[in-house]
């Protein structure tokens, strides 16, 4: 059987429902657009498209990640590191902890190739 782009985009936006947020970014530029964004993380305002997804990460994680984590995010959002991870797998993750409006949420912030 064969599924149509209809249905493969309707699969899609159903598993994206799981996600606070799905970011399409070019593993060659590192540029990325925002695909779907939940309500929890509109008071980052963060760009919904830019240049470099790993330096925006990087440079925008100690607002909002827990002190005791943010090695642990900065060290996942480097170029060298994701692309090695890639290559072994289609996807990898981290799972960290995120302080918004003064509450700890646990996280896992995926990445599929």
């Amino acid at each position: 059987m064969s599924l149509d782009q209809n249905a493969i985009n309707n699969i899609a936006i159903s598993l994206s429902r799981h996600f606070e947020s799905v970011y399409y970014v070019d593993v060659n530029s590192w540029g990325f657009t925002e695909v779907m964004n939940s309500s929890m993380l509109l008071n980052l305002n963060l760009p919904k498209e830019g240049e470099d997804f790993l330096a925006l990460a990087r440079n925008n994680a100690h607002l909002f990640v827990h002190p005791d984590d943010l090695q642990d995010v900065l060290n996942y959002h480097d170029k060298n590191f994701l692309l090695k991870n890639l290559q072994k797998e289609t996807y990898c993750f981290t799972i960290c902890r995120v302080i918004i409006n003064e509450k700890i949420i646990h996280v896992r912030h995926v990445c599929i190739m």
